[in-house]
């Protein structure tokens, strides 16, 4: 359970549609914990959070220099529009009820409030009872749902799954239940794996571990991917920003040295997270940077099999993201 009790100041900045992936990792950079966009057609602000520690004032003060020295080399960011203004965390945790609701995603699964009411029983749904706390992960954003579509058909039972950014742990517990095994969850962010823990004993009595442990269904850790260079997995799933997928992409399939792109040996390699023969899911990018992520999963050798959004989305929100899985090959 997640007894800490913190004030938070939440930060925001209107931006352009394109400017929104550069602003959301500028304000990551700057120590927000958690963000979200709101969108208004041609414009959109992005919204973060900050502890309101005694730090705060100067993190505001760098994220601020950093959106001006931004705003000078690619435009679409209001610096002036750059505002705080303090949030409770008990506010900020109780408002996600207010539009949690019940979704069905893909054909085997469906995400349920933990506080509402289980609706009709269907046997052919896989039911994750989700709180999100101060995490991110409802499975009501599409790029959510792209993932979980996603894992729903490159899951092979019994193989090894990462998923970087866990959140609430949302696609980490779908991974298990469609027989992923063992499942290791990342996060950068401490609340979020507090929240990803808690889902996960929610809906499962399966082992939890802290740590990288082979004998755990579970591993949740705190960090960032560069922690585990030294493991390998058959799947991994990312729903982060462009360039957290592209910084991930370069450690997927070819291997950098002396800042060049070369092919890997036969013998398993330090710093390369996927098992040739596995896939990679990633999500959160935004139409605009689709090309170039395309062209870098490509470069790092690995084969696009399957890409949902994006020219092909049925609607304005599936139009504007792009989520895709990519096939390393095995070695002949």
């Amino acid at each position: 359970m997640i007894t800490r009790k913190m004030e938070w100041q939440q930060v925001s900045v209107d931006v352009s549609r394109y400017a929104i992936d550069l602003v959301s990792q500028l304000f990551v950079d700057a120590g927000c914990s958690g963000s979200e966009i709101e969108d208004r057609g041609d414009k959109a602000s992005v919204i973060g959070y900050l502890g309101d520690s005694p730090s705060f004032e100067e993190q505001f003060r760098q994220l601020r220099r950093a959106l001006i020295r931004a705003s000078s080399e690619v435009g679409g960011i209001k610096v002036d529009s750059l505002l705080h203004a303090p949030v409770k965390t008990d506010d900020w945790a109780e408002s996600w009820k207010d539009h949690f609701h019940p979704v069905d995603i893909g054909t085997r699964l469906r995400v349920q409030p933990s506080w509402a009411p289980l609706g009709p029983a269907n046997a052919e749904r896989i039911i994750l009872k989700i709180d999100p706390g101060m995490a991110f992960g409802t499975g009501h954003h599409v790029t959510t749902q792209y993932c979980l579509e996603l894992l729903e058909r490159h899951v092979v039972p019994g193989q090894s799954l990462l998923d970087v950014g866990t959140g609430t742990g949302i696609l980490a517990l779908a991974a298990h239940y469609l027989g992923a095994y063992p499942v290791t969850a990342l996060d950068n962010d401490p609340l979020a794996t507090e929240a990803a823990v808690d889902n996960i004993r929610r809906n499962s009595n399966a082992v939890v571990s802290r740590e990288i442990d082979g004998d755990a269904s579970f591993c949740v850790l705190l960090g960032d991917f560069s922690d585990i260079l030294s493991e390998q997995f058959h799947l991994i799933v990312a729903n982060l920003t462009s360039t957290e997928i592209l910084r991930l992409t370069h450690h997927l399939g070819r291997l950098r040295e002396s800042g060049r792109l070369r092919e890997s040996g036969r013998l398993r390699e330090s710093g390369r997270l996927l098992i040739p023969g596995g896939y990679f899911i990633g999500s959160g990018v935004s139409a605009e940077n689709w090309p170039a992520i395309r062209d870098t999963v490509v470069e790092a050798g690995l084969i696009m099999a399957e890409v949902l959004g994006g020219p092909n989305g049925c609607s304005k929100d599936e139009e504007e993201w792009v989520a895709f899985a990519a096939h390393l090959p095995a070695r002949e």
